[in-house]
């Protein structure tokens, strides 16, 4: 079973209860050492994670189970895979980063703080992927604008740089906050993208400036990722930009 189906609920020494309704998996990107590897799959077993995708490993996987204790077993069922092919496995990326955008203009790196987590998940019911970048240098660029959502950690300092394990157990964590009484299904990667593409499409033929365009685009793909559309309000922005493309075809047409 992958992980987190509705109604399965964990007991913290705390004393509260805290409801894990989506199905999520992490993945990371070009892991180098065999610690962090093992931790993370650790930080997994404790909160009921099964699911690892690692992207160009260059590990030991003998020595990473050394410091997974009892979650060995993950690491035994980890899925080698391509960053691209997690697009098409799951409804959500999850991004994460240590740095994030000092200036409006810097759409790529505007980021969702991890207290807000929560909230922006209340109401999702999909498949997840949390995406953990490399030990140093993180996610890229190209990396960062294809995921959905792009969380920071406040460390409340100027060095903001987390392990990936330590970070993952913060984010998760605030996952499992999560309240779910009014589940929605998301619009797929493939129903956003043709969003993006018509709306890209749609710039194009208005005349607008290549540089604006390539703003635009990246400014769609960060809405569209922070508002979590449904497969139906999706429907209803690509008919509005599927008809205004025909209307300035027609327009071209007679002129």
């Amino acid at each position: 079973m992958r992980l987190w189906s509705k109604g399965i609920s964990y007991q913290f020494i705390t004393g509260f209860r805290l409801d894990l309704p989506q199905t999520i998996s992490v993945a990371l990107v070009e892991p180098k050492y065999d610690i962090n590897v093992g931790y993370v799959a650790r930080i997994m077993k404790n909160f009921g994670l099964t699911e690892l995708f690692l992207i160009n490993p260059r590990l030991n996987y003998n020595d990473a189970r050394k410091f997974a204790s009892h979650g060995a077993d993950i690491l035994d069922g980890v899925e080698e895979s391509k960053f691209d092919e997690l697009k098409q496995k799951f409804d959500l990326l999850l991004g994460t980063t240590a740095i994030s955008s000092r200036s409006s203009g810097n759409i790529s790196r505007n980021t969702l703080l991890i207290e807000e987590l929560s909230g922006k998940l209340k109401s999702f019911s999909g498949k997840i992927c949390l995406i953990m970048g490399r030990d140093t240098t993180g996610l890229t660029n190209d990396e960062i604008i294809s995921c959905d959502l792009i969380i920071n950690i406040n460390t409340g300092t100027t060095y903001q740089s987390l392990n990936i394990s330590h970070a993952l157990a913060i984010i998760l964590y605030e996952l499992v906050k999560c309240k779910n009484p009014y589940s929605r299904k998301i619009a797929s990667h493939n129903q956003k993208a043709l969003v993006v593409k018509y709306a890209v499409e749609l710039a194009k033929k208005s005349g607008i400036q290549k540089h604006k365009i390539i703003m635009i685009e990246k400014t769609i793909r960060q809405l569209l990722g922070r508002s979590l559309p449904t497969h139906r309000e999706i429907l209803l922005i690509t008919g509005l930009l599927r008809k205004g493309i025909n209307t300035l075809e027609e327009k071209i047409k007679r002129d």
